[in-house]
């Protein structure tokens, strides 16, 4: 849903983000209070590039483990990347998401097997 009101100074622009396409999470992802007396909130996304490493490492692993839940594998991705979206150096940010994303995956497993 989009929605636009012409003010007089400025365009307000009113639009509903929740769903998959941006990884937004009900619940997470809370309205804050703001001095105008609205709430509103800010969800960072990923560049376009950074998506892209993110659906590329994400296909790799699916490709290397199938019997994995796309969706555990996924958000395992998306953690990893998380934890390193702020990194200086971005060369080799696709390998580190994806061995982080591995170490997060084995102690997924660890923690279902009771280990």
């Amino acid at each position: 849903m989009l929605e636009r009101t012409l003010r007089k100074d400025r365009t307000e622009i009113t639009f509903s983000a929740v769903g998959d396409s941006n990884d937004w999470q009900p619940g997470t992802h809370t309205f804050q209070p703001r001095k105008d007396g609205k709430r509103a909130v800010t969800k960072e996304l990923p560049s376009e590039e950074d998506a892209l490493t993110i659906r590329h490492v994400t296909e790799r692993l699916m490709k290397a483990h199938p019997q994995l839940d796309a969706d555990l594998l996924e958000g395992s991705v998306r953690t990893a990347y998380e934890e390193l979206r702020y990194a200086r150096v971005r060369t080799y940010l696709p390998i580190l998401i994806e061995r982080r994303a591995k170490d997060l995956l084995g102690s997924e497993e660890q923690t279902e097997r009771g280990t």
